[in-house]
C-alpha cells in the first residue's frame, strides 16, 4: 500500500489466488479528516511484483495519480512488464489520463516528493547502468501526450562492492535531490558472517535542463569538391524535458536556415536536411543547432578525413581442415590521402560474439593480439588503401552451431592515425559481412574420393569429408576383379590421402563399410588443399593419367606483373569493351569499374580472357576502369600485381 504526501489518497493492492499471482487488484480510498469517504477498484492487475504508488495533484480540482508495475503474458510466461500511470478523480472513477512506459523503469518505482500538477511530477527508480554500477533516474511526466520524458541519471551511484537498499527523490521545479542508501555486499575479514555491515548514505543533487544529444552531421554519398552545393543532414535527440517544434540552423553566426518546423517529444530523435554551398578551400565546419524550447548544441561536418570503403566480399575457397580464405577490397574514397605512418584497423564479430579471431593472409596486414584486430599498415599497403587496389585476404574457421544453416562474419574497418581515430567522412560503407553455410546442407554427401594414379596403378586415395562433423568409416575400393579396403578417421572438412596398391580398370566403385579399427591400414597423409568442389556421389572414376604424381616440394615466391588496359571502348548501346594486355603468368584478371575516380562503391567482373564487354551501363556516364591481374598460389589463394592506369570512357550510345 502507499498514501499520497498530503494524506488524502491512498492505495491498496490485493494479493492474487492463482499460481501466478495474475489476480491482483487494486483499490483506492479517499481520506477526509482521518475518514475514509470512499472505496473503489481501480484496475485489475496482472502484475506478480505490483508495487502502488499514490500523489496527489492540483488537475482536473483535485485528483490522484496511481502507479503500478503491470505484466502481461503469454500462455504461462510473462511476455511484457512496465509501468502503468492512471490518473483519477477524487470520487474514486478514472479521468482521461494514463500513459504506459516503454519498459526503462524499474520495479523499485516511485513518484519523485513535490510538484502540484501532472507536468510537474516525476517518477524514478535506480538500475545497474552501463558500468555495472547502481545508478537513480528520473523520468518527467509529460500530460498533453500522455508520455513519459526521456531518461535523467541523477549520477548517484554505489561502488562495486556495494548495492543500493533504498533511495528518495525530491524535486523544486526542475532541481532534483536524491538521498541513497549503499550497504555492503562483502562482509569484513574475520567479521561474524551474520553481521551487518554498516551502510552508507549518498547525496546528489542536479538541474535539468532542455538541451539536444548526439547530435551530427554528415554529407552522406557525395563526392566533396571545393565551391560546390552538398546536401547536409543534421541528426539529434531532443532529450529535453519538453517538447520542440523547430530548430535554427547557423554557421560561423549566420542564419543557415530559420525555424525549421520539425516535432520531437522528449527523448525523440530525428534529423534535418538542407542544402549548402562549399568554399574555395575545403574545411571543417561546424553547425550551431538552436531549438525552441531552448535546447542547443553543436554539429561538426567533417569534410577534409579519409572515408574508407569495404566492397566484393567474397570466400574464395575452403582449406582442408575447414579454414575458409576470405577476402574483401579495402579503398580510401575521402577527401584526405593516409600516409605511410596511418594505418588501417580491423574488427571482426558474429552474432553477439566480438573480437573473433582470424589469420592475416595479405602482404601489410597482421593481427594484434592485444587489440584482437587485423592492422593493415606500411607504406606499400596505404598506398593500395588510397588507391582503391588494397585486397585484404584472411583466413577464418567457421563454428557451426546445430541449430543454424549458416553463419555470417562481420567485418568493419576504420582509419587510424599516430593520434588515434582518424576523422571519416561518413562510416555508411566501412563495413561488409561474409555469409558461410553450413557445409551439411549445401552437400548431399558426407565423403568424396579421388583416386591418385600412377603407371596403371591406384597408388593412394585422396577422401574429403565436405561436412562439418567428424566420421569414421571403413571404404571398400574396388575395380572390378579385386578390392581393398581403407579405414578413414575425418575431422570436420578434413581430407587425408590414404595408400593403395590396385590395379586401374574401366571401373572403380567405393562402398561405405564399417570401421575396422582393428584392421591395418597405412598411415594417412594430411592434404592441406582446397575442399573438392561439392558433388552429388560418393563414388569418383579416376582418369589414368601419363605422368606419376610428383612429390610436393615448397611452393616458390609467387609474382605477377603490373596489369594495362590496351583499349577502352563504348562500341554498343550501354556497353563498353575492356582490352586488356596479356600478363605473362597470369591466371587471370580483376576488372574494376566506377562513376568516380574514387572507385567508391566500384563493381567488379572476373576474366581470363583478354577482352571483357561490360553491359548495363548508363547512357551519358563516364565510367572509370583498372584492371589488376593475379595468379593462383598455393591453396587456391590469389596473388595480385599492381593495378593498371586508369582509363575512363563516357558511354555516348
Amino acid at each position: 500500500m502507499d498514501m499520497s504526501d498530503d494524506g488524502t489518497a491512498m492505495i491498496l493492492a490485493s494479493m492474487g489466488s492463482s499460481d501466478l499471482l495474475k489476480n491482483r487488484e487494486l483499490y483506492s480510498y479517499v481520506i477526509d479528516n482521518g475518514q475514509v469517504k470512499s472505496v473503489n477498484r481501480v484496475t485489475c492487475n496482472e502484475a506478480g511484483e505490483t508495487q502502488p504508488r499514490v500523489k496527489y495533484v492540483t488537475d482536473n480540482g483535485g485528483m490522484f495519480l496511481t502507479a503500478w508495475q503491470q505484466s502481461e503474458y503469454k500462455g504461462e510466461e510473462t511476455s511484457k512488464v512496465y509501468v502503468k500511470i492512471q490518473g483519477y478523480n477524487m470520487s474514486g472513477s478514472a479521468n482521461d489520463f494514463s500513459l504506459d512506459d516503454n519498459g526503462e523503469v524499474a520495479e523499485n518505482f516511485d513518484f519523485a516528493k513535490g510538484g502540484d500538477t501532472i507536468d510537474d511530477s516525476a517518477v524514478y527508480w535506480y538500475s545497474i547502468g552501463d558500468d555495472s554500477l547502481n545508478h537513480t533516474y528520473v523520468k518527467y511526466i509529460n500530460k498533453k501526450d500522455s508520455t513519459l520524458s526521456t531518461k535523467y541519471e541523477m549520477n548517484s551511484t554505489s561502488s562495486e562492492s556495494e548495492s543500493m537498499v533504498g533511495d528518495t527523490v525530491t524535486k523544486d521545479g526542475d532541481s532534483f535531490s536524491v538521498v541513497s542508501c549503499a550497504q555492503p555486499q562483502k562482509q569484513n575479514s574475520g567479521s561474524d558472517e551474520d553481521e551487518e555491515q554498516p551502510a552508507r548514505l549518498i547525496f546528489a543533487k542536479k538541474q535539468i535542463k532542455n538541451e539536444l544529444r548526439n547530435e551530427t552531421a554528415n554529407a552522406f554519398d557525395q563526392n566533396i569538391v571545393p565551391e560546390s552545393n552538398v546536401n547536409v543532414t543534421i541528426s539529434f535527440t531532443n532529450a529535453g524535458r519538453k517538447a520542440l517544434e523547430s530548430v535554427t540552423i547557423k554557421n560561423n553566426g549566420n542564419v543557415v536556415y530559420d525555424n525549421y518546423p520539425i516535432s520531437l517529444k522528449s527523448g525523440e530523435s530525428g534529423q534535418i536536411q538542407f542544402t549548402y554551398s562549399l568554399g574555395k578551400t575545403l574545411k571543417n565546419e561546424e553547425f550551431d543547432i538552436e531549438a525552441d524550447n531552448g535546447a542547443k548544441a553543436v554539429a561538426k561536418l567533417t569534410l577534409l578525413g579519409a572515408d574508407l570503403v569495404v566492397s566484393n566480399p567474397e570466400v574464395t575457397s575452403t582449406l582442408s581442415g575447414g579454414e575458409r580464405v576470405m577476402q574483401a577490397v579495402i579503398s580510401n574514397a575521402g577527401t584526405t590521402a593516409m600516409n605511410e605512418n596511418d594505418s588501417v584497423r580491423i574488427d571482426y564479430s558474429m552474432a553477439d560474439q566480438k573480437n573473433v579471431k582470424v589469420n592475416p593472409i595479405s602482404a601489410g596486414a597482421k593481427w594484434d593480439s592485444n587489440k584482437k584486430q587485423i592492422v593493415v599498415s606500411g607504406k606499400e599497403a596505404i598506398e593500395a588503401v588510397n588507391k582503391g587496389e588494397y585486397i585484404l585476404q584472411f583466413g577464418y574457421k567457421p563454428t557451426f552451431k546445430d541449430d543454424a544453416d549458416a553463419i555470417a562474419l562481420s567485418m568493419n574497418v576504420a582509419a587510424y592515425g599516430s593520434d588515434g581515430a582518424m576523422d571519416e567522412l561518413n562510416v555508411v560503407d566501412n563495413s561488409t559481412s561474409f555469409s558461410i553455410i553450413k557445409p551439411s546442407k549445401l552437400y548431399d554427401t558426407q565423403l568424396v574420393c579421388d583416386a591418385i594414379i600412377e603407371n596403371g596403378k591406384i597408388i593412394a586415395v585422396k577422401v574429403t569429408n565436405q561436412y562439418e562433423t567428424a566420421i569414421k568409416k571403413g571404404i571398400k575400393i574396388s575395380n572390378g576383379t579385386s578390392s581393398k579396403q581403407i579405414n578413414v578417421a575425418l575431422n570436420g572438412e578434413e581430407s587425408k590421402t590414404y595408400p593403395v596398391e590396385l590395379a586401374v580398370s574401366g571401373s572403380i566403385e567405393y562402398t561405405l563399410k564399417d570401421y575396422n579399427a582393428s584392421e591395418s591400414t597405412a598411415k594417412p597423409t594430411a592434404t592441406p588443399t582446397v575442399t573438392p568442389a561439392p558433388t552429388k556421389k560418393p563414388a569418383v572414376t579416376p582418369v589414368p593419367t601419363k605422368k606419376p604424381t610428383a612429390t610436393k616440394t615448397p611452393a616458390p615466391k609467387i609474382t605477377v606483373g603490373k596489369a594495362t588496359i590496351k583499349k577502352l571502348k563504348n562500341k554498343a548501346k550501354k556497353k563498353m569493351v575492356v582490352t586488356i594486355k596479356a600478363v605473362k603468368g597470369a591466371s587471370g584478371y580483376k576488372v574494376m569499374y566506377a562513376t568516380n575516380k574514387k572507385f567508391k562503391k566500384a563493381k567488379t567482373k572476373w576474366t581470363s580472357a583478354k577482352k571483357l564487354t561490360i553491359s548495363r551501363l548508363k547512357k551519358g556516364k563516364t565510367y572509370y576502369v583498372k584492371v589488376i591481374a593475379y595468379k593462383k598460389g598455393t591453396g587456391a589463394v590469389k596473388v595480385f600485381g599492381k593495378a593498371s592506369k586508369v582509363k575512363k570512357v563516357k558511354i555516348k550510345k
